[in-house]
């Protein structure tokens, strides 16, 4: 926060009722205590949900992210479920296709190993 307001920027927390223009061109925001601001930029951080609840259901813990929930993983990408092994944006707080790419070879590997172990 501090280096943001040393380079000028401003943080607004007020709700957000309107955003005013069309993309690329925004102009303004209308905010939920009555004021009208100018912009010359805008940037948010949305918060992100589990789109099922299959996790939840198989008894996965879940750790908070900086946008949301994700379900907690060893490095091999294994649940607290034994043998239950996920990837992508629900295991990785920042969601990113290489990431989620990365971690579907751990959980594959991770599987594996596990998988190996048993016979």
């Amino acid at each position: 926060m501090a280096q943001l307001t040393k380079r000028g920027v401003t943080i607004e927390r007020t709700v957000v009722i309107e955003v005013l223009g069309r993309p690329p061109k925004i102009t303004s925001q209308n905010l939920a205590d009555g004021r009208t601001i100018q912009l010359g930029g805008i940037f948010v951080t949305p918060k992100t949900h589990m789109t099922s609840p299959l996790a939840e259901q198989l008894g996965c813990e879940f750790e908070d992210g900086p946008l949301g929930l994700v379900v907690k993983t060893d490095d091999m990408k294994q649940t607290n479920v034994m043998g239950l092994f996920t990837a992508g944006d629900i295991v990785n707080p920042m969601q990113n296709a290489t990431f989620a790419s990365a971690a579907g070879v751990m959980a594959g590997v991770g599987a594996h190993h596990s998988l190996m172990q048993e016979s």
